[in-house]
């Protein structure tokens, strides 16, 4: 009897300590995500450039990765993470019950959910279909492309214009939104001069790819409205049709300012 009893007194100590580890656990996982997110910069190396060499995250590549998919996926929403897990590693170092896992997930799923609904509402880029064309309404601005300097844009291989660009994207070249403006009216007035080559090259490059690779280039271009000349930073992705023929480019078009 006195045997069982041991055994069983080992056995619940274990799993104590166990279930103890367990939250030591979360709660170094926790402070290094709440690490990554506070010393989070959007120039680190991430999921769109991850050519990006100079890495300010404190815990380097691993860190500026993790802290962006959470920031674009949830956005300012991804601090209360590792706040609640803080809390939920603590419980359970002391009440010893990895039951709270469960709430700790329902409240997480929870407020992500209406955390997110929440800031749609209020920093939300509607689009609506007009006669198949993808258009922005123009009483909103997409808080992403405003916090990055970033716009988007599509250009049709065929008519060699570009069919889609963002609000963002007039704005970085400082033009109008009357007509979508040609790739050579592009290259030959908004490129500078010296980088007109390197961009041509770098298309035939793109074009002489396969698959849904991504490019990435770095020029300047004259901004239109005030003659500045600005630093541009471009990720460029190749768009093929359901017989993997290249059919047009997607890319993003990041502004770093005048040179």
């Amino acid at each position: 009897m006195n045997i069982k009893n041991s055994i069983e007194k080992v056995k619940d100590f274990a799993l104590k300590r166990l279930i103890e580890l367990s939250g030591i656990l979360i709660l170094i996982v926790s402070v290094l995500l709440l690490i990554a997110l506070i010393s989070y910069s959007p120039d680190d190396p991430n999921f769109i450039y991850p050519e990006n060499q100079e890495i300010n995250n404190i815990l380097g590549i691993n860190g500026s990765i993790g802290a962006d998919f959470l920031f674009q996926s949830i956005g300012l929403i991804s601090y209360f993470l590792p706040i609640t897990l803080i809390f939920l590693s603590v419980t359970i170092i002391y009440q010893k019950n990895l039951a709270h896992i469960f709430s700790s997930l329902f409240y997480i799923v929870c407020y992500s959910i209406i955390g997110t609904i929440f800031l749609t509402q209020f920093y939300n880029k509607r689009l609506s279909l007009e006669n198949g064309s993808r258009q922005k309404n123009p009483d909103h601005v997409d808080l992403l492309e405003d916090l990055t300097a970033t716009g988007t844009w599509y250009l049709d291989l065929k008519t060699m214009t570009f069919t889609e660009m963002s609000e963002k994207n007039y704005e970085i070249y400082g033009i109008s939104k009357e007509k979508p403006p040609s790739y050579e009216d592009f290259l030959f007035n908004y490129v500078f001069l010296d980088d007109q080559p390197y961009c041509e090259r770098k298309r035939l490059e793109i074009l002489q790819a396969e698959g849904p690779e991504k490019f990435l280039l770095e020029f300047r271009i004259i901004k239109q409205d005030t003659g500045v000349v600005h630093q541009q930073r471009v990720l460029v992705q190749r768009v093929e049709d359901g017989e993997n023929n290249l059919i047009g480019l997607r890319g993003a078009t990041t502004d770093c300012g005048p040179v």
